[in-house]
């Protein structure tokens, strides 16, 4: 299906500028689609990249940072050793500082109970209730009790501030414990990272990055993101978490919030605890997003140039054009040729010259031309003069040849009466003079005397002969009224009130003779009681012409046939007469021209070719009926006419074809 704007005519300016703005704009567009489709992968696969690299790192600037915490607790622990007991709790408020790194210090004797305590200023309003507080049932404590190592602990609750701490146990020489309290943020404070307050997320490098701080249970604890997901959300039965504990690797991308981003899980040396670098994919990727700005501004960019230039290169194109159009549309409003203009575009200037030739020659024609078109006009008419005598002619030999054919038919039929007519009228001969022969004989008796035997022999030849005669007589009288019926219907074609059966009956009577020495059978099966107010002449051809070409050219001198004609009533108040034959049949390439005058299959054997198209004349204009033929080849024909009870009050002129079949051709 072709475009609906495609079909309708537009200006050249404005259908050129569309052509360019189209070609702009798509080349734009695909140049554009292709970008994408090459960079976009790389583009993820870099953030793919450089997430695993932040992972790494800020794992191991982590353990670099536990390590060091490490060390700094050696250091005041070795330095408590050497210290008086009283002078414990400033050095540890001097290491606890303002809170930045440890939020407490606690030491602690073998059981577990707070000798000393360090704490940021703002906390040592309250640090006096710790003293001698016991804390052994803290979990990390028991388990230094057990061990007596330097350990770490994940869900330290504070027992000072009630807080979740980061919490580690470090061993003195004398059995005693040095606790410190840190703050999970701790750990990514060291991250140099810049927040981003439109994302709500840190970058790093060009991506956003985002780094989670999640416990050996799962549970984030801190991370990087303003009101993200620290103390909301536990990862244990994530893919990424199960693969790692499983020793596969993690998958590398995640979905959070409904989004996806690109993922690296790094487990931390130092403690059970994991590091989780995640940035935004797809759209949300900001060089993804960067890059696809870049691809849309310049798609609008260049459909704004399309826009502002279009119409000018349109323009000059067209200016040229618009010239020559112009040049041409006055010399075919009969305008004078002058010269016709030039532009910039070679092809346009070679049509500018050939017009220019062109309209020369035009104005050369045009003078030449009256003089050609009178003397075509009269050639025309002296053409038409001698068609139409031509023509007159061929109706005369038409109509010649239509007589012809109706005389070559009655004359048969005379004949064949004639033929009927000698056997009758010649046994009536006969019977007479036999009974001359036998009354002469009689009377010669009579000389010798009257006996009543020889009256007796005279008056039985005398029954005979008059009975034999009588008999004959009648049988030629009833052929020779059926003629004389039939005859005056088809030379006078007088319109009259008659009986369907009476006038078939008439005519097959009439052409019984035409069978008598040949083998072939015709039956009549007319309805009574159908009465036509019609042409009996007209109706008697029609049915002698299809008759005889049955006889003809449906048997073709084969040793059997039979016709049978058929009348009865219409469903439509008309009558319907058949006329059927057991013949040959007609071939499938005749059909289309059966009733064309001199169609036949025997031209040079005694065929005109008109029998038929009398047939379908006379039965279309006089009659005011239609004819139609079916056939199969090898198993016979039908002729059906379908006629008015009342036939039109004169002939009505025809075309001399049908589409009907006739199979008898």
């Amino acid at each position: 299906m072709k475009i609906r704007w495609l079909k309708r005519e537009w200006r050249l300016r404005t259908y050129l500028a569309a052509l360019l703005l189209i070609t702009t704009v798509l080349t734009a567009f695909v140049v554009g689609s292709a970008i994408l489709a090459l960079r976009i992968p790389q583009l993820e696969q870099d953030s793919a990249q450089e997430v695993r690299h932040e992972a790494h790192l800020f794992a191991s600037r982590e353990d670099l940072l536990l390590r060091t915490i490490e060390e700094r607790l050696g250091v005041i622990a070795t330095v408590l050793q050497q210290l008086p007991s009283e002078d414990a709790t400033a050095l540890l408020d001097q290491a606890a500082g303002d809170g930045g790194t440890f939020r407490t210090l606690y030491l602690t004797n073998r059981e577990g109970r707070v000798m000393a305590a360090g704490v940021p200023p703002t906390l040592r309003l309250r640090r006096n209730e710790m003293f001698g507080a016991d804390l052994s049932g803290s979990p990390l404590v028991r388990l230094f009790q057990q061990r007596q190592q330097t350990l770490w602990g994940d869900k330290h609750l504070s027992p000072m501030t009630g807080e979740l701490s980061l919490a580690v146990a470090y061993p003195l020489l004398d059995g005693r414990m040095l606790l410190a309290e840190l703050p999970p943020a701790l750990l990514l404070n060291n991250v140099d990272l810049s927040y981003d307050q439109r994302t709500g997320t840190r970058e790093t490098g060009a991506q956003a990055v985002d780094i989670w701080l999640i416990d050996s249970l799962g549970d984030v604890v801190a991370d990087t993101e303003s009101g993200g997901a620290a103390g909301k959300l536990n990862l244990h039965d994530s893919p990424l978490m199960v693969a790692l504990r499983e020793g596969r690797p993690p998958p590398e991308r995640m979905d959070y919030a409904g989004r996806e981003f690109h993922a690296s899980l790094v487990r931390l040396q130092w403690l059970d605890w994991y590091i989780l670098a995640r940035s935004p994919s797809g759209r949300d990727n900001r060089a993804v997003g960067a890059y696809v700005g870049a691809i849309g501004a310049s798609f609008l960019g260049t459909l704004l140039v399309g826009l502002l230039l279009a119409p000018f290169w349109a323009s000059g194109l067209v200016r040229s054009l618009n010239a020559i159009v112009n040049q041409a549309h006055q010399v075919a409003q009969g305008g004078q040729s002058r010269r016709w203009p030039k532009g910039p575009v070679l092809e346009f200037n070679r049509m500018s010259v050939d017009l220019e030739a062109m309209a020369d020659s035009l104005q050369e024609l045009n003078h030449r031309l009256e003089d050609r078109v009178q003397r075509r006009t009269q050639a025309l008419a002296d053409a038409n003069a001698e068609l139409a005598q031509t023509v007159k002619h061929l109706q005369d030999t038409r109509n010649e040849l239509v007589r012809a054919e109706k005389m070559a038919a009655l004359g048969s039929l005379v004949a064949g009466v004639a033929h009927e007519l000698n056997t009758p009228l010649g046994n009536s001969l006969i019977a007479v003079t036999t009974l001359r022969d036998e009354t002469r004989h009689f009377r010669n008796g009579l000389q010798e005397g009257l006996r009543r035997s020889a009256l007796e022999a005279l008056l039985e030849s005398l029954d005979q002969a008059t009975s034999i005669s009588a008999r004959n007589l009648q049988r030629a009288a009833d052929l020779v009224s059926s003629f004389k019926q039939v005859a005056v219907d088809q030379t006078s074609s007088q319109r009259r009130l008659f009986e369907l059966r009476e006038v078939v009956d008439e005519i097959v009577i009439t052409l019984r003779p035409s069978f008598s020495r040949t083998p072939y059978r015709i039956s009549v099966d007319v309805v009574d009681g159908l009465w036509l107010d019609s042409y009996p002449g007209p109706l008697g051809q029609v049915l002698t012409n299809l008759i005889t070409n049955a006889v003809v050219h449906g048997f073709d001198e084969r040793d059997h046939g039979h016709i049978e004609v058929r009348g009865a009533a219409a469903q439509d108040g008309r009558v319907r007469l058949e006329v059927r034959d057991d013949g040959l049949g007609i071939a499938p390439a005749l059909i289309e021209r059966i009733f064309d005058p001199f169609m036949t299959t025997r031209m040079g054997r005694g065929g005109t070719g008109l029998g038929l198209n009398i047939v379908y004349n006379m039965t279309t204009t006089v009659l005011g009926g239609t004819v139609e033929v079916s056939s199969v080849v090898g198993q016979g024909s039908v002729f059906t006419l379908i006629l008015p009870p009342k036939a039109p009050d004169a002939p009505r002129p025809a075309p001399a074809q049908s589409t009907a079949i006739d199979p008898k051709v």
